[in-house]
């Protein structure tokens, strides 16, 4: 969202305020009211918005238990005309949020998601968002005295997370994952990494652009074999970088997990919630988009999304594809996952999934030291911004001499500055422990 002046935010507080239109005993409405309510954080100046994040949390509690009981059980009117500051107004609003939030949890006893797209839907003047409901083991924790600064983005909202219908004129997509059940304690990541890698462009004569006629490194026994070790090694999930799997290798993914080949006699070991199946120039009759296809345990296609970005290679030729026009997010037992590729996350001149609120961000990748490096930087972005752990699997390109396959940025909980040492990779399969 567009922010406003510091005269017309003024003016969109008075406007938002009279216009909730709040049945205290239905819920759909205290879910629209929030969310209208919340849009006045990022109409606001983005000096105001800062000084959300240093707003003292207890300041915003207190307002918000007082907001709860003056309705007696459901919050008040959104009221700031006394406010005489934009530190009162901050946390009065914050206050209301969340009074109004813990409102629609305690009459929310747990809907039935048909469809997020349509059921998280609201509409703020003339602009839609989707209210995602945070389950309830995974509330996010109040903000502790002492700790940095945190923005409005992470702590407006502790039962719920709001995500724009359309970020930077991409529209936002949900799938629900099939897979349901109480989540594990334990969550480990894997990744596949090729030996002598190389991809072969259609046509070496084009001096302007070029597309993947082949990919030089994994094999079908290879992916198998890495597919039968993740599910061994209980991972959730498993990535194979940019540009490495072929159709008919990527086609190895699917029947290895519809079969369950690992199993052993007697043995019920599921596979991973999702396999990211690399990327590939996927050609749809004369066109081509770099697409990467999601899989579920069984085997099933969950999702493809398609990168945004094309890639110019050191010789000044660019992908010669069509572009992708969908944020895909999928919806897990384990939280929200988002998904990019390669360059979709690393550039800097016009971010879009570092203003996508998800838990986990996907990127597989292919490139150098470098490219690894402005990931870094976006993760570090994304962390800040909604407390997103981001996993970017990179094939390294080109090859190096020191024996490293690639990177692997493995969703820290924390980004901090890494060497180029700490992060590349020499095996070729490998996991890495997410959550303990």
């Amino acid at each position: 969202m567009q922010s406003l002046t510091r005269a017309a935010w003024l003016a969109k507080i008075e406007q938002v305020s009279a216009a909730l239109g709040i049945d205290g005993d239905d819920p759909a409405t205290w879910r629209q009211a929030l969310v209208r309510a919340w849009t006045l954080l990022p109409l606001a100046p983005v000096t105001v918005q800062g000084a959300y994040g240093t707003l003292p949390e207890a300041d915003i509690v207190a307002a918000g238990d007082a907001a709860y009981a003056i309705g007696g059980v459901a919050p008040g009117a959104l009221d700031l005309s006394g406010c005489g500051s934009d530190a009162e107004r901050l946390t009065g609003l914050g206050g209301w949020l969340r009074a109004a939030e813990r409102k629609i949890a305690e009459m929310d006893t747990g809907r039935p998601v048909r469809d997020p797209n349509e059921d998280w839907h609201h509409e703020a003047d003339g602009e839609g968002f989707f209210l995602v409901p945070v389950p309830r083991s995974a509330w996010r924790p109040a903000y502790l005295p002492g700790a940095l600064p945190r923005p409005f983005t992470r702590r407006a909202l502790l039962r719920f997370r709001i995500i724009p219908e359309v970020i930077r004129g991409l529209p936002v997509h949900f799938t629900v994952h099939p897979r349901v059940g109480l989540e594990d304690a334990a969550m480990s990541f894997g990744a596949s990494l090729f030996a002598d890698f190389d991809v072969l462009p259609e046509d070496e004569a084009d001096e302007r652009h070029f597309l993947a006629r082949e990919a030089v490194g994994p094999t079908p026994e290879i992916v198998r074999a890495d597919i039968v070790e993740a599910a061994r090694s209980g991972c959730f999930a498993h990535v194979f970088p940019e540009l490495t799997l072929m159709p008919e290798k990527r086609e190895v993914v699917p029947a290895t997990l519809a079969a369950a080949a690992w199993n052993r006699a007697g043995e019920a070991v599921p596979g991973p919630d999702l396999v990211v199946a690399g990327t590939w120039h996927e050609r749809y009759g004369e066109d081509a988009w770099n697409e990467a296809v999601v899989y579920g345990a069984a085997g099933e296609e969950l999702l493809r999304f398609r990168k945004l970005f094309p890639y110019r290679d050191e010789k000044g030729r660019h992908e010669r594809i069509e572009l992708g026009e969908v944020l895909e997010i999928l919806v897990t037992r384990r939280g929200l996952y988002g998904f990019g590729v390669c360059l979709d996350f690393c550039q800097k001149a016009t971010p879009v999934l570092t203003e996508l609120d998800v838990d986990w961000m996907i990127i597989p990748s292919c490139g150098d030291w470098r490219t690894m490096r402005d990931h870094l930087s976006a993760a570090h972005q994304l962390q800040v911004s909604f407390d997103t752990r981001s996993f970017v699997v990179q094939q390294v390109y080109p090859k190096r001499d020191d024996g490293g396959l690639g990177f692997v940025l493995a969703a820290p909980e924390r980004v901090v500055e890494r060497t180029e040492a700490e992060l590349v990779v020499s095996q070729s399969f490998s996991v890495y422990p997410i959550l303990t």
